[in-house]
């Protein structure tokens, strides 16, 4: 597997290639083989408080959440870092599918593929609400408390309103929110004036991520990083 030149030599495997954070080396007596019996070393972002969670957020379907997604975590891979990811949609389970058909794909070519550590999430099944949120947002956490020795932890969002894609914007020091080409899509953000100059009020969607920096604000959480990226 051919290593980036910005790796550093020591988080290269010598025997198989595999470079520590995103690919596991397939012999048993490498230090860089990863079971879920152990933990590997911690990376540069756990030693400095935890990883960077990026979440892929829009309430509209069809947006290219998971295909962004699968894009941002093989770029990290190759520079590098050590990545995981977490599908908030198990119902659709996009991203999921995506992670796995690189893994049968690498399996089965001579293409050696790195895959992140994934985690496919199960919503609560409570019929209170307010216990499925608590329960929710504790299997969450621990999931994230897994995975935390990582450099980066992606997190795709279902594309659509509901509490588990308000529930992983709580989490993000990242947002990304793709935007297709679209007063529809827009709407959701915000709602603009017939020559799309003017913003006129915030979307639903918009004002639940004002509404989240700001809490953020009054509790010292830290800040909440937006970005919205167009997908044509």
């Amino acid at each position: 597997m051919p290593v980036s030149s910005d790796v550093s030599t020591d988080k290269v495997c010598s025997k198989c290639g595999a470079v520590y954070g995103f690919a596991c080396c397939r012999d048993d007596e490498c230090p860089f083989r990863y079971t879920r019996g152990g933990l590997p070393p911690p990376t540069e972002m756990a030693k400095q408080g935890g990883p960077h969670v990026i979440v892929l957020g829009n309430e509209k379907g069809g947006s290219g959440k998971s295909t962004i997604a699968m894009h941002l975590i093989v770029g990290l891979m190759k520079r590098g870092f050590s990545v995981a990811s977490i599908d908030l949609d198990a119902s659709q389970g996009t991203l999921s599918r995506y992670i796995e058909y690189r893994k049968a794909f690498s399996e089965a070519s001579d293409h050696r593929l790195d895959a992140p550590d994934h985690r496919l999430f199960h919503g609560s099944d409570a019929r209170v609400r307010n216990d499925a949120d608590r329960e929710d947002r504790e299997n969450l956490e621990a999931v994230l408390d897994e995975l935390a020795y990582h450099d980066f932890i992606v997190i795709d969002t279902p594309g659509s309103a509901g509490s588990l894609a308000q529930l992983g914007l709580t989490f993000a020091n990242t947002l990304i929110t793709p935007l297709n080409d679209s007063f529809l899509d827009l709407d959701l953000l915000a709602r603009v004036d017939a020559k799309g100059e003017k913003i006129l009020t915030l979307g639903q969607y918009g004002q639940n991520v004002l509404d989240e920096r700001h809490r953020r604000k009054m509790s010292d959480q830290g800040p909440l990083a937006c970005i919205t990226q167009m997908t044509l």
